[in-house]
């Protein structure tokens, strides 16, 4: 009968004698097949190997090179062969007729199983017995004819095929089918017969024209494309009932349950190759068909904080194509919600007329940041692309929230503020290793902060305070965080603070070397000063006139010449509102406590006034001091509030007849009194210059980016040129289209461009 790949076996009708060998050949054939069980003699093996032998290497039948090609070789065997092909088709017919495939599939398996293990165990036997033949007579039959033959263990699976399989293969496919079906409705069920029924299916698919080519056609075309098919068809039943009747979570249990299932049941009874597509058609019923399901319950468990369910969502999707993207967007809504939400809340905890406190601001932000940044982490492995999603929803709500509706950039300004004062001698951060961990907390907040320019302008404000009243934590930390700035935005983002930090070491070296100078011309007073450069520090010129008391004067002249001598052409510009010192102070003849007093040089200007009378007058102060109303108002108050001053009748403050004496009986258990307090009207007036300069500064950063982009290309399209000057400038901040227009204009008016047609620019060198 045909074979799959259409070779067939010789059609032997008759047996032949073999020179008398084949009765006792026959035998012994019959005793390995059918009485294997009671073993054979070692002696019995060797008289059936002989007879081989003797038959195969008979000199006196000497085979023709006619038959074998262009040699002679002494090796017989045909009729031998032809003989085992007859008995094996014979012995398998009756083998046949005792299978039970009418009985029960546990039944028909186990007969099935038994048989094969039975005659496949006896066929290494035969081809042990029969490799001399194997070895000459199938080798050089093969290599010297048309015709093939197989090898006698082959020989015997081809018979298999033939005698048995094809005859009931269908029967032993559905009873393989109901087998499993049975296991997966969790029924009771015999399958110690299954894995060996499989192992003759794969045992089968052997390409007969290739022995040594692996292949698995036959087990893939006759039994796993079938089981596949059933497959599909229970899962999309139990799928479409379990999903109606459960949760979302029960039903996401299940399928974990029967994923885990599906893989141990390849691996006790399946061959390791049907693994892969078993998986993607059960993948493809319990989850991508009902993945919509999946994603509308996703944003519920995030919000609950339902850790090990949102886990279990992401393994699951996480085996299917793009199951994972609509969970990034969900995620990257949900972090936005809940980021809008913390802000919202600290807006709502603010007292009407007051700033937004920075230590609470940045704490809603970075409380939202760590709660979803743990759940990238540990629930979805640190997935880049869910990382991509935070970080987009993190600019979003940090950038665009309640705080940053008066002004985009709050939360660059909150950012500075709350660095200040972590970085302030006496805030209440601890020691080096917090104020660190802290300062990374505030970078990662600064690396979603689209405006970086206004954190710099801020920060930088708020560094030259710390290093001119010489509040900074320590130097360590200011230059960490200068390192931290600098890997973020680079050299040139942070080339004038550093040159800030150094101007005060350069200071107090010239300190020095005017004490030094002048040791016993100076008065008593213990005098330091700080010569800062213009270009680097963020201070600007007081708005108010102020006159000197002559207690400074000497000190201020000395060092202006001392100062031009070593520097000629360089200009000094005194800023007075910046400086302060301690006063010691005593109330009334009969005191003997004597306070010490910190001030500001205005402040200062004012109280050694009362060395020569007890009160003034308002337009006295004023006069003496040529201070402005305003700033004359704002020391007056912080004196009276003090108690150092009191004023003298009903007028209002800033009258000029208003009488501010000293008081006589002031008394304070505190004998360092600090009153060099901001005023109020310092810091609003403080806050719009620096908005001010933020808006100069960012128009000349775009008629540079402009410029440079032009000069490269000479001519660009409007749209390019937009395009690419965003792109230079969006590490520091996002331009307006319309702030890029308006300096184009600008830059057309001093003739660096000039247009060319309708929507083209050309760079006039």
């Amino acid at each position: 009968m045909n074979s799959n790949n259409g070779k067939v076996l010789p059609a032997v009708q008759v047996y032949d004698n073999l020179n008398g060998n084949w009765p006792l050949l026959r035998s012994g054939i019959a005793q390995i097949l059918e009485k294997l069980d009671d073993g054979m003699t070692i002696a019995r093996y060797m008289e059936l190997y002989t007879a081989i032998h003797n038959y195969c290497a008979d000199a006196s039948k000497t085979v023709s090179a006619d038959s074998f090609g262009d040699r002679s070789v002494s090796v017989l065997g045909e009729a031998l062969y032809n003989n085992l092909v007859l008995y094996l088709s014979k012995y398998l017919e009756q083998l046949r007729q005792q299978l039970p495939f009418y009985d029960s599939a546990e039944i028909a398996l186990e007969a099935y199983a038994a048989s094969w293990k039975k005659y496949t165990t006896a066929a290494g036997f035969l081809n042990h017995l029969f490799r001399y033949l194997n070895r000459y007579w199938v080798k050089l039959k093969n290599q010297f004819t048309e015709a093939y033959v197989y090898d006698v263990y082959t020989l015997c699976l081809v018979s298999w095929q033939q005698h048995i399989f094809q005859y009931v293969s269908k029967d032993l496919l559905q009873d393989l089918l109901r087998l499993f079906t049975k296991l997966r409705h969790y029924e009771p069920v015999d399958m110690k017969d299954v894995k060996i029924c499989i192992e003759s299916i794969t045992s089968l698919s052997f390409d007969k024209t290739d022995l040594s080519k692996p292949t698995l056609k036959l087990y893939k075309d006759f039994f796993e494309r079938q089981f596949l098919s059933a497959t599909q068809t229970f899962y999309e039943d139990e799928a479409a009932r379990f999903i109606q009747s459960c949760s979302v979570v029960d039903y996401m249990k299940k399928a974990e349950t029967r994923l885990s299932e599906e893989e141990e049941l390849v691996k006790l009874y399946l061959h390791e190759s049907t693994l892969q597509p078993l998986l993607r058609v059960v993948e493809n019923t319990l989850i991508t068909l009902h993945a919509s399901t999946l994603h509308e319950a996703f944003p519920g468990l995030l919000e609950d904080g339902r850790l090990e369910d949102v886990v279990r969502m992401y393994q699951l999707l996480s085996r299917t194509d793009n199951g994972l993207q609509p969970l990034r967007v969900a995620f990257e809504m949900c972090v936005r919600k809940s980021g809008l939400a913390s802000v919202d809340n600290v807006v709502a905890a603010t007292n009407p007329g007051e700033d937004t406190d920075p230590h609470a601001y940045l704490h809603a932000l970075l409380s939202v940041y760590e709660r979803y940044r743990k759940i990238v982490t540990s629930a979805f492995n640190g997935d880049s692309e869910f990382t991509k999603y935070l970080d987009n929803a993190c600019r979003e709500f940090i950038n665009r929230n309640a705080v940053c509706k008066t002004s985009s950039s709050r939360s660059p300004e909150l950012l500075a503020r709350y660095t200040d004062a972590v970085l302030r001698r006496n805030s209440k951060t601890g020691d080096t290793e917090d104020i660190e961990q802290v300062l990374s907390s505030v970078m990662i907040v600064f690396r979603y902060v689209e405006d970086k320019d206004v954190f710099q302008k801020f920060y930088a404000k708020f560094l030259a305070k710390r290093l001119v009243n010489g509040t900074s934590t320590s130097e360590d930390s200011e230059s960490s965080m200068l390192s931290k700035l600098k890997e973020a935005c680079g050299f040139e983002y942070t080339n004038k603070l550093q040159r800030m930090i150094q101007d005060i070491g350069l200071s107090s070296d010239l300190t020095d070397a005017f004490h030094a100078q002048q040791p016993s011309k100076l008065s008593p007073i213990d005098f330091n000063i700080l010569v800062l450069s213009t270009s680097s520090w963020p201070l600007s010129s007081s708005s108010t006139t102020f006159r000197l008391p002559n207690e400074l004067a000497e000190l201020h002249d000395a060092f202006q010449n001392f100062y031009q001598n070593k520097h000629s052409g360089r200009k000094l510009n005194w800023l007075m509102h910046l400086s302060k010192g301690e006063m010691k102070a005593k109330f009334g003849d009969s005191s003997s406590t004597t306070y010490i007093l910190q001030v500001s040089t205005y402040q200062m200007g004012v109280l050694l006034l009362y060395n020569a009378a007890d009160s003034y007058t308002f337009a006295e102060l004023q006069q003496n001091t040529e201070l402005s109303a305003t700033y004359l108002s704002g020391i007056l108050r912080i004196f009276l509030r003090a108690k150092i001053l009191v004023q003298q009748g009903n007028n209002k403050l800033d009258d000029p007849s208003t009488v501010f004496a000293l008081n006589r009986q002031f008394r304070s258990r505190r004998i360092r009194l600090p009153l060099n307090l901001p005023i109020k009207t310092e810091q609003k007036q403080e806050s719009a210059e620096t908005q001010k300069t933020i808006k100069e500064d960012r128009k000349l950063l775009l008629q540079s980016a402009i410029v440079r982009i032009m000069k490269a290309r000479k001519t660009l399209k409007h749209v390019v040129l937009v395009k690419e000057t965003i792109d230079q400038i969006k590490s520091r901040f996002k331009p307006e289209v319309a702030d890029i227009k308006r300096c184009i204009d600008i830059l057309i008016e001093k003739e660096y461009l000039e247009r060319q047609g309708r929507d083209e620019y050309v760079y006039l060198a």
